[in-house]
């Protein structure tokens, strides 16, 4: 449910719906969630059968400044916090 909630939100900012300085105000929390599966994104779209999984999120993500840079810090936590073992596999 968070991640259709984020692709949604995100589309209307992709779309011009929603000023984009407006969404990255409130929006942090999607940056924790797309960090998350960030580098298995080819393996999920590939796996689950939908090439546009994420795909707003990610370009959201891409026209944020600073975003890669605040995502690699919250991978640097979660790692140390004992997230960082998650793994998708294909048995999805």
């Amino acid at each position: 449910m968070v991640s259709g909630y984020w692709e949604m939100a995100s589309s209307f900012v992709v779309h011009g719906a929603i000023d984009p300085e407006m969404f990255r105000a409130v929006s942090g929390e999607m940056l924790v969630a797309y960090c998350k599966v960030e580098h298995l994104i080819d393996e999920l779209r590939e796996g689950v059968g939908q090439p546009g999984l994420f795909q707003y999120v990610q370009e959201a993500v891409d026209d944020w400044p600073g975003a890669k840079e605040g995502m690699a810090g919250m991978r640097r936590v979660l790692l140390g916090r004992g997230c960082g073992g998650w793994r998708v596999t294909r048995s999805l």
